[in-house]
């Protein structure tokens, strides 16, 4: 499913399928915070191999900010993430439904 994403979309759904985070921790994630560097910095979210690809691969794609919002819309600003499932995500998940019904379908009119 991902690969039938978009960017940012596709970076979204990794990041919240590999770290747990909820929609506003995402909106929240800023490129300052990847890494750490005091004791006193908040809990660490784990991120695997995969994802750190993809976020550097995100990153490149902005423009290799330094600071900010990790994902922006067209402005800079934190995107809204219930705005980005309302127009890309649902409507990919709702096709690709479809089409694996029509699939089941077709199976079983075929045999």
């Amino acid at each position: 499913m991902v690969a039938a994403l978009p960017e940012p979309a596709a970076t979204i759904v990794l990041t919240a399928a590999f770290t747990g985070l909820r929609g506003g921790e995402i909106r929240g994630m800023r490129w300052e915070n990847t890494e750490p560097k005091t004791t006193k910095s908040k809990v660490p979210v784990p991120i695997i191999g995969i994802l750190a690809k993809r976020l550097e691969e995100h990153r490149a794609s902005c423009g290799n900010p330094r600071t900010g919002p990790m994902i922006t819309n067209s402005l800079k600003n934190a995107l809204d993430l219930n705005d980005l499932y309302r127009r890309i995500i649902k409507p990919i998940l709702a096709a690709a439904h479809r089409m694996a019904w029509l699939a089941r379908f077709q199976t079983r009119t075929c045999n």
